[in-house]
């Protein structure tokens, strides 16, 4: 079984390695990280949920954009990502 490629990606300036098809999410939950952010109206933490775009639950700011859906976007190499704080 071949290997799959490695990428790197950014969460909040910090390198984050992941598998060439995986999901922001998916990654990020393989490394740990539950934090995807503060609720904006609630202000608890947020992390995924359902891991297929229902509930929201992981919305993120990537490459700028904010409240991207982790759970759908695949990681590419360069990918700046960022926990939500003020959604």
């Amino acid at each position: 079984m071949a290997e799959a490629a490695s990428i790197t990606f950014y969460l909040d300036n910090d390198p984050v390695e992941a598998f060439a098809g995986e999901t922001v999410a998916g990654a990020l939950l393989r490394h740990g990280i539950g934090n995807f952010g503060t609720h904006p109206v609630e202000q608890r933490t947020m992390a995924p949920f359902c891991m297929m775009g229902i509930c929201h639950e992981c919305a993120m700011e990537i490459d700028g954009q904010k409240n991207r859906q982790a759970c759908l976007i695949p990681v590419r190499e360069g990918l700046k990502v960022r926990r939500n704080q003020d959604v």
